[in-house]
């Protein structure tokens, strides 16, 4: 402000450090006491955050069901430490399929090698005739 018009001259005052962002989570010891206390926090570890990138690629390609198979080389996922089909489950898009086949993907590539090896040793000799017309 000019020094004619007013005799107040403009201050700034800090109070200590100005909050940038998010504030810090704050815990308090009536909360693990609530009667639905255990029943929100078990609740909160079952919603996907849409921060993690299944999330963003289940929405970004709008995957409308992700399905596992009952023949796979494992079927332990759901014991696993971190389940891979956690977030279409809580999505509630995951489901289980019975496999017509017992194939999974280790007998699929056993049969490319199997093949591809058998295929050489038939295209070793220059006359097969699967490699060279006739």
């Amino acid at each position: 402000m000019a020094p004619r018009l007013s005799d107040h001259s403009p201050g700034f005052v800090s109070f200590g450090k100005a909050w940038r962002g998010r504030p810090p989570f704050r815990s308090h010891n009536y909360w693990p006491k609530h009667e639905s206390f255990v029943e929100v926090i078990q609740r909160g570890w079952e919603i996907s955050i849409p921060d993690t990138e299944q999330y963003k690629l289940i929405t970004t390609f709008n995957i409308s069901l992700v399905v596992h198979g009952t023949v796979a080389e494992s079927n332990d996922f759901q014991k696993e430490n971190e389940n891979p089909y956690a977030v279409p489950i809580s999505m509630d898009i995951f489901k289980v399929l019975e496999s017509p086949l017992d194939i999974t993907t280790t007998t699929i590539i056993k049969r490319i090698v199997s093949n591809h090896e058998a295929y050489q040793v038939c295209c070793a000799s220059y006359h097969c005739s699967c490699c060279f017309a006739s």
